[in-house]
C-alpha cells in the first residue's frame, strides 16, 4: 500500500508535472511561512505594494480595473492641484450640474450600467466553462489514472 505522498509523486510523475512540483517545495522550504486557512501559505508582510497589488488583484477579478485606474487617475489630480483652482473646478461643476448640462452624466451612468450588466454576464459564462472543463479533467484523470486520485467527493 501506498503511502499520501508517494501516490502524490506517481500521479505528478504521471502526468508529467515533475518540473512544476520541485520549484514549488524549494520555495517553500527555504522560507518560513505561516499555514493560514485550508494549508495555504500566508506572508504576513504587508506594505503599500502588497495593498496595491491586492486590489488591482481582485479588481481584475471582479472586472472593476477601469473603473480602479480612473479612481486612481482622479485622486492624483485632486492631489496635484492647488487649492485655490479646486475650489474654482468644483464651483464651475456645479454651475453646469445646474444649468442642465447632464447629458455626459446620464451617458455615463448608462454606459456603466450596460457595462456592469455585460460583465455578470461574461462572467456566468466564464464560470460554467471553467466547470465544464473541471470535469472533463476529473473524468479523464479517472480514465488514466484509475485508483490513484483520491476523491474528494463524499
Amino acid at each position: 500500500m501506498l503511502t499520501k505522498a508517494a501516490r502524490r509523486c506517481r500521479i505528478i510523475y504521471a502526468l508529467g508535472l515533475s518540473e512544476l512540483w520541485k520549484a514549488p517545495q524549494k520555495r517553500m522550504a527555504s522560507k518560513k511561512a505561516n499555514k493560514g486557512q485550508r494549508g495555504r501559505v500566508e506572508n504576513r508582510k504587508i506594505n503599500i505594494p502588497v495593498m496595491v497589488r491586492d486590489v488591482l488583484i481582485a479588481s481584475i477579478n471582479k472586472g472593476q480595473l477601469l473603473i480602479a485606474i480612473f479612481g486612481l487617475f482622479f485622486i492624483i489630480l485632486a492631489i496635484k492641484m492647488p487649492g485655490e483652482k479646486a475650489g474654482e473646478l468644483l464651483f464651475e461643476l456645479l454651475n453646469l450640474t445646474v444649468r442642465g448640462y447632464l447629458l455626459g452624466y446620464v451617458l455615463f451612468v448608462i454606459t456603466v450600467i450596460g457595462w456592469y450588466v455585460q460583465t455578470r454576464k461574461q462572467r456566468r459564462i466564464f464560470t460554467g466553462e471553467i466547470s465544464r472543463i473541471a470535469d472533463e479533467k476529473k473524468k479523464l484523470q479517472k480514465k488514466i489514472l484509475p485508483g490513484l486520485i483520491e476523491s474528494s467527493e463524499v
